[in-house]
C-alpha cells in the first residue's frame, strides 16, 4: 500500500460495503468476514439447477446460474439494495468480480464470446446514473476476459418496477419491451446475459425472446442472485 493511501485511510478509515466493519490493509470493498459469510449457490457445478429450470419450456437456454441465495439473511438484501438504490457502484463491480472468480473456476461459460447486461430504460439511466447490471457485469467480465456489449439490447418503455408484483403481473410488466440493434454482431455468437437478481425470471425472459429470429449461437444466463419462490 502506498504511503498516500496510508495516510489517507489513517483519518478516513475505509469499511466494509456490506457490513460497515473498518477494512484492514489488505481488504478492498468487502471484508474477509462478509465474503466468507456470502450464501453461494454453486449453481454453476450442476446441471439442471433451478435458474436453468427456471427457464424450461419458455425460453432456449444454454447454461444458466446465480452466485448468491437470497433467501438466507440480511446479507444479499443488503448488497443488493446497496447497489441499486445506494449509488454503491464500486460494490456492485466487486460482486462481479468475486462472482466472475466463482465462475472462472468451472467450465461452464467457457464457451461465451460477448457478455449483454439487462439494460435500463433510457430514463430510468438518467435518473440513476448507472446500471447496476452493467457494473456487475463489467466485474465478470474482466476476470473471464470477455466484451461487455451495451449496444446491442436496449429496452423500449419505462416499465413500473417488478417489487412485489405476481408472477402474471411481472411476465405482463415485461413483455416484448426489449429490442436489439447491430443484429449483424451476433451471428454465430455465444451470449451471456448478466442481470442483478432472479426472481420468476421474466425480464430475463423478455430479453431472450428479443434474440429469436436472430442467429445467435447460444443464450446463457448469469444473476448475482436467485431469489427462490
Amino acid at each position: 500500500m502506498s504511503y498516500l493511501k496510508s495516510f489517507t485511510r489513517l483519518f478516513f478509515p475505509e469499511v466494509c460495503s456490506i457490513c460497515g466493519r473498518g477494512l484492514f490493509s489488505h481488504e478492498q470493498i468487502i471484508c474477509s468476514v462478509c465474503k466468507l459469510n456470502l450464501p453461494l449457490t454453486n449453481f454453476h457445478q450442476y446441471n439442471k439447477n433451478p435458474v436453468e429450470l427456471t427457464f424450461w419450456g419458455r425460453v432456449d437456454i444454454q447454461k444458466a446460474t446465480s452466485f448468491l441465495l437470497y433467501t438466507k439473511g440480511e446479507i444479499v438484501k443488503n448488497i443488493l439494495h446497496s447497489i441499486k438504490y445506494r449509488n454503491n457502484r464500486l460494490l456492485a463491480e466487486e460482486m462481479g468480480r468475486q462472482f466472475g472468480l466463482v465462475i472462472n473456476e468451472s467450465n461452464i461459460f467457457n464457451h461465451i464470446d460477448m457478455i449483454i447486461p439487462v439494460p435500463l430504460h433510457h430514463k430510468k439511466l438518467l435518473k440513476r446514473g448507472y446500471n447496476q447490471s452493467e457494473l456487475i457485469a463489467n466485474g465478470v467480465g474482466k476476470v473471464l476476459d470477455k466484451p461487455i456489449e451495451t449496444n446491442i439490447l436496449y429496452k423500449t418503455a419505462d416499465t413500473s418496477t417488478q417489487t412485489k408484483k405476481t408472477r402474471y403481473e411481472r411476465w405482463e410488466n415485461a413483455e416484448n419491451i426489449y429490442a436489439l440493434l447491430n443484429e449483424s454482431s451476433l451471428n454465430d455468437k455465444n451470449i451471456l446475459l448478466i442481470d442483478d437478481v432472479l426472481t420468476t425470471g421474466a425480464t430475463l425472459e423478455a430479453c431472450c425472446l428479443a434474440f429469436k429470429n436472430t442467429n445467435v449461437k447460444s443464450i446463457n444466463i448469469a444473476t448475482l442472485a436467485y431469489a427462490a419462490n
